[in-house]
């Protein structure tokens, strides 16, 4: 058998390679491989250009149908280097356990004719569900190709591999110890790290503090149990009993771990010693196998300990776990860890609450989110404190106090006693300042270690859902390591996030907001209360006297709102804004309407998803606010970066609109011209299927201001020419798109066009918008953005997206309201285009550059270059005005249909997206 130790480096494969792995092993792995596709919730794949991590929903959503949701999981993960026994150990601790189903397979290769190798068997990330135990069985470190991945790979019971083999075995050595440790660590109430070296050797203590430096670089705010097996331990170096281990854990850290690192990375350090259960030592009476049960027993009994214990700590800390969150949250676990961003339990827990509030808390949420954006942009901080963090709540409880004021009246509540409306308006205010606390507050302790990459005091700045210890905010170099860690290790491969003991320390301004936001919230609530009484209906009310009561509540609210953004010194308009953002939605259980933002009233409008009564908008421009934003626009809070959001088009009155731009009236054309895919079926119709609205603020504003400064042009041509209406373009959609149209838009020359394209392109023009540089430089008309008035025309620029496409679609447009099938279905944009000063042409030279009119010679182009208009006539040369938009007639370049051009993206604003079915 000395050819087994050959090196898997030796030279090309040849016919006569060596069979190493027995055929009968193989035939039991493939039919274990069967069995384990069920409990692999962790894989990798490969994805260009390297390895990634996957979750499995179905085996997670498998466990989930299985899970006993009588307490929260306690999840053990079990991990080491390959060759430590790692499968053989899990099996027996799984049987300890209790669990009786499918174990992780081994091999003994002691019962082969091979002798001892070190060959990685099972592959990525199982999951085994014992009682309310998770145990993860996390794929070994520096191993072979597994066992099972060679299986798929269909390398059989080959021992050499090939030149691409080793590399592929080597990007996946690589992918394991990158993710692998970083997420046992994220999940796991225990880690069990499995060796079969000494626990005294350097080798294994320096593997140890390896492998818990790469993780405590990856993951914040968690604090797991570190149990060190050494597995298959010599006889003599036993060292059994609840005394003998922690002599042991002790010896070790006093030993490996000088700078503390462990200690203040996990919960609690504990070593154990298992033997071989092969060895029989009769003259001292020892048999491996009872002494390896023995230790079992112990190391179940102290998971139940760490159970118990950790039950207290997620108590103390408020982040208990459901029953079946841990298997619900690992995708997004798994996400996070592929993006190299530090991951935790608590935190991802506190992000799920502060993204799905209850409704009180929701009005907080919006108020605070808003409010916070404005005045920490303003001082470019991220954090708000002292007067700047009271003024900032103040606002935000004032809208609260409304609210809770309209909520009352529409529950028939608002006739009862002053007192009474005190006491609700206290009880949602320690409600909503428990919330904003748990997840918006942050810890203000300063850390009383020094470090080497950071001149200023660190802040532990963490939240305190989940805050267990201190820890840094960044990864530092602490200046209390070894000089070889300082200066090499760390220089080399990054620094940590520190931690250091001690208990959250809040703002001391959200310590005292208890006593003088309690005092707003009654004062505001009961105001407001006061005036919505005699707005009730009643017999012997007059209509004149509701009325007025109405304007008062509606008075009340816009002034006060004005008093809170002058102490924030927010401008109107800014205000005016994070007002219309403030919007409660639609699920409150006493209300199943829209209703006005300001005074809460149900909005009575026939304008779309209209969210600032009528009353309350003419009190806001009698005052100097103005709306910067499309008033119809939803701002219901899914923006996804604070500034942006893809919203479902549900209303009819939209619906309506838009479904008539996609009316065919020469069906024949339909499926025809240059660009069309070939060898379609036939159809004569075009039928939408879903409609989004794209309120992008960014965008907006931009192209917000680049109409302003076009109908500033078409001001200076008009009195210059004393040009009328035929200096704007007119379009056959006009009369349809006039419901969506703004006077902004008449001022500037606005049309709503259409804009056919291919699912690929989809979601790049969602995000980032039109850019007309991404336009092709040989385009028949020049680099802009093309579009056209006829659904005929947009259709053949568009193609059915693919199942792939379909499914990258489906995840980005339908994360807020359920998964829809897009697999067949085109995609196209109605733009607001800003036409302005239009040219017109029906084609164009063929000379060099084809910059002039084929029928006049007039210029078209400004240069060869084709990324500006010609000057229009008459403008002055120290300030040319530049035709705004090109617009090609039928005639010798295009045949059935005209088609507009705009060559700049600030004219631009793509603001819905149709997904529509060939019919």
């Amino acid at each position: 058998m000395a050819a087994c130790t050959r090196s898997t480096d030796d030279a090309p494969l040849d016919d006569d390679d060596i069979v190493l792995i027995p055929e009968e092993v193989m035939q039991q792995a493939r039919l274990a491989m069967q069995e384990a596709e069920v409990h692999e919730v962790i894989g990798l794949t490969n994805r260009s250009p390297k390895l990634t991590l996957t979750a499995n929903r179905q085996s997670l959503k498998a466990l989930s149908c299985q899970a006993d949701e009588i307490e929260p999981y306690f999840s053990v993960s079990c991990l080491g280097p390959t060759g430590s026994g790692k499968s053989f150990f899990i099996t027996k601790l799984l049987t300890a356990l209790g669990y009786t189903g499918t174990v992780p397979y081994s091999i003994d290769f002691n019962e082969t004719d091979v002798g001892d190798i070190t060959l990685s068997v099972t592959c990525n990330i199982s999951c085994y569900l014992a009682g309310s135990k998770l145990l993860f069985d996390v794929e070994g470190t520096d191993g072979t190709l597994p066992l099972m991945q060679r299986i798929l790979m269909g390398l059989g019971s080959r021992w050499r591999l090939s030149d691409e083999e080793r590399r592929l075995q080597q990007e996946r050595r690589d992918a394991v110890a990158e993710f692998f440790p970083a997420i046992a660590f994220t999940i796991s109430n225990t880690i069990i790290y499995i060796t079969r070296e000494p626990l005294k050797n350097s080798s294994t203590s320096q593997a140890i503090t390896a492998f818990a430096a790469s993780i405590a670089r990856s993951s914040t705010s968690v604090r797991p149990y570190l149990v060190i097996v050494h597995n298959l331990c010599p006889l003599n170096q036993l060292r059994t009993g609840k005394a003998n281990e922690e002599a042991l854990a002790k010896e070790f850290l006093r030993t490996h771990d000088d700078s503390n690192f462990l200690t203040e990375t996990f919960r609690g350090v504990w070593c154990m010693t298992f033997p071989d259960c092969n060895v029989v030592d009769k003259r001292k009476n020892i048999d491996g196998e009872v002494v390896f049960d023995q230790q079992l027993k112990c190391l179940c009994e102290l998971l139940s300990e760490q159970h118990e214990e950790n039950k207290l700590v997620r108590r103390r800390l408020h982040c208990a776990l459901p029953g079946k969150s841990l298997l619900t949250i690992l995708p997004e676990i798994v996400q996070q860890v592929n993006e190299k961003r530090p991951v935790s339990i608590p935190d991802i827990l506190r992000t799920n609450l502060k993204n799905d509030p209850d409704t009180d808390c929701l009005v907080l949420r919006r108020t605070w989110t808003v409010v916070h954006s404005f005045v920490a942009g303003s001082l470019a901080a991220e954090i708000l404190r002292g007067q700047t963090l009271k003024d900032a709540l103040s606002l935000c409880i004032g809208i609260s106090a409304h609210y809770l004021a309209w909520k009352l009246k529409t529950q028939e509540k608002a006739g009862f006693p002053d007192q009474w409306v005190e006491d609700q308006a206290a009880s949602l205010h320690a409600k909503q300042m428990d919330y904003l606390t748990m997840v918006f507050a942050r810890c203000q302790a300063v850390s009383p270690h020094g470090y080497d990459n950071v001149a200023k005091p660190m802040a532990c700045n963490a939240r305190l859902l989940g805050h267990d210890c201190h820890i840094t905010g960044e990864q530092v170099i602490p200046s209390r390591f070894n000089w070889f860690r300082r200066k090499v290790t760390m220089k080399l491969f990054g620094g940590i996030f520190d931690r250091w003991e001690g208990n959250f320390e809040s703002d001391p301004v959200l310590k005292d907001a208890g006593l003088w936001g309690k005092d707003i919230m009654q004062q505001e609530t009961v105001a407001a209360v006061r005036l919505l009484r005699v707005s009730t209906p009643s017999s012997d009310s007059s209509s004149s006297l509701r009325k007025n009561s109405k304007h008062g509540f509606h008075q009340h609210n816009a002034e006060h709102l004005r008093d809170w953004c002058q102490i924030l010194k927010i401008t109107p308009k800014v205000a005016k804004q994070a007002e219309s953002k403030t919007t409660i939605v639609e699920d409150l259980k006493f209300r199943n309407h829209s209703f006005c933002c300001v005074c809460f009233t149900l909005v009575q409008s026939t304008q779309i998803d209209l969210h600032v009564c009528s009353e309350c908008v003419s009190l806001f421009d009698g005052m100097g606010f103005r709306s910067l934003f499309p008033r119809y626009w939803s701002w219901q809070a899914q923006f996804t970066d604070g500034h942006f959001q893809v919203q479902l088009v549900t209303a009819e009155l939209e619906l309506q609109v838009l479904s008539s731009l996609l009316q065919v009236s020469q069906p024949h054309e339909l499926g025809k011209g240059h660009d069309a895919e070939k060898k379609l079926p036939p159809y004569s119709s075009l039928e939408v299927q879903h409609a989004w609205r794209l309120e992008n603020c960014n965008l907006w504003q931009k192209f917000d201001s680049g109409r302003r400064h076009v109908a500033r042009d078409l001001k200076i041509l008009r009195q210059k020419a004393g040009e009328g209406a035929d200096m704007v373009l007119s379009t056959k959609i006009d009369e349809r798109t006039q419901p969506l149209m703004q006077e902004a838009d008449t001022a500037a020359g606005g049309v709503m066009l259409l804009h056919g394209t291919k699912p690929e392109v989809v979601l790049p023009i969602v995000n980032n918008g039109m850019n007309e540089r991404l336009a092709s430089g040989v385009a028949a008309f020049g680099t802009g953005s093309y579009l056209c008035e006829d659904a005929e025309k947009m259709d053949q620029y568009c193609r059915p997206a693919t199942s792939s496409q379909a499914q990258e679609l489906q995840k980005a447009l339908f994360a807020q309201n359920g998964v829809q099938n897009l697999e067949g279905l085109c995609f196209c944009f109605v733009v607001r285009a800003t036409c302005g000063k239009p040219i017109y042409t029906r084609g164009l030279t063929r000379d060099e550059g084809a910059m002039h009119d084929c029928e006049t010679g007039e210029a078209i182009f400004l240069n060869r270059q084709r990324r500006e208009l010609a000057q229009v006539p008459g403008s002055d040369a120290a300030r040319p005005i530049y035709h705004h938009s090109l617009v090609v007639n039928t005639g010798k370049a295009l045949k059935r249909f005209r088609e507009m051009v705009v060559y700049h993206d600030t004219r631009v604003y793509a603001e819905y997206l149709i997904a529509y079915k060939r019919i």
